[in-house]
C-alpha cells in the first residue's frame, strides 16, 4: 500500500491536532477556579449558629465570626480531614475550636531592660481572671522569657508583669501565666 506525500501529511497535521486538542482541554480543566462561598457564623453564649457548615473539596471558603454578646478570643485546636472513625465524615474537613472564657483588653507592653536598649513595644491581649481560668497575656511568639518583667504603656496606673510560666505555644502567639509588680 503506497501512501502519497499529501495523505501523510493530512495525517499529521489530523494527529498534531488531536495532540493539541487534548492539551488544550486538559488547560482548561486546571485553569478553573474554585466555587467560592461565603459563610457568617454568630456567636453567643459560646454556641455557635450554624453549628455547622459544609463545603465540597476545592472550595474557596470565607468564614466570618459575629460576636452578639462580648468579644471573644482564642485558637484552633485541630484541623483534620474526617476518615472511618473520625471526628467529621469521610473526606469532610473537621475544625474545633477553643475560647477563652475572659474578656480580652488590648494592651501595649515594652520589656524593662536596659536603658540603652531599643526593643520594640509588643501589642499583647490581657485575660483577667475568671471562674475557669487565671489570668494571662497572650504575646507574640517568642515573648517569654521566666521572670522578663513588661511595662504597660498604657494610660493609667504604670502596670508591670513578671512574667512565669508559660501556659501555651502557638504558631502565633504565647499565652504566659504572670505577677503583676
Amino acid at each position: 500500500m503506497n501512501i502519497s506525500r499529501r495523505s501523510l501529511g493530512l495525517i499529521l497535521i489530523g494527529v498534531g491536532g488531536v495532540v493539541l486538542a487534548g492539551s488544550f482541554v486538559r488547560l482548561l480543566a486546571q485553569d478553573q477556579t474554585p466555587n467560592r462561598r461565603e459563610f457568617t457564623i454568630t456567636a453567643r453564649d459560646y454556641r455557635f449558629n450554624p453549628d455547622r457548615i459544609q463545603v465540597t473539596q476545592d472550595d474557596l471558603v470565607k468564614l466570618t465570626v459575629k460576636s452578639e454578646d462580648v468579644v471573644r478570643v482564642g485558637y484552633v485546636t485541630r484541623v483534620a480531614m474526617g476518615g472511618e472513625g473520625q471526628l467529621g465524615a469521610e473526606g469532610q474537613l473537621a475544625l474545633t475550636i477553643r475560647l477563652w472564657s475572659a474578656r480580652p483588653v488590648a494592651t501595649t507592653l515594652l520589656p524593662l531592660s536596659a536603658a540603652a536598649s531599643e526593643d520594640p513595644p509588643l501589642a499583647a491581649l490581657r485575660l483577667d481572671e475568671t471562674p475557669d481560668d487565671k489570668p494571662c497575656l497572650v504575646l507574640p511568639p517568642r515573648t517569654f522569657n521566666p521572670s522578663r518583667v513588661l511595662r504597660s504603656l498604657d494610660t493609667g496606673p504604670d502596670r508591670r508583669y513578671r512574667l512565669t510560666r508559660l501556659l501555651q505555644r502557638g504558631i502565633d502567639f504565647e499565652r504566659v501565666a504572670f505577677e503583676e509588680t
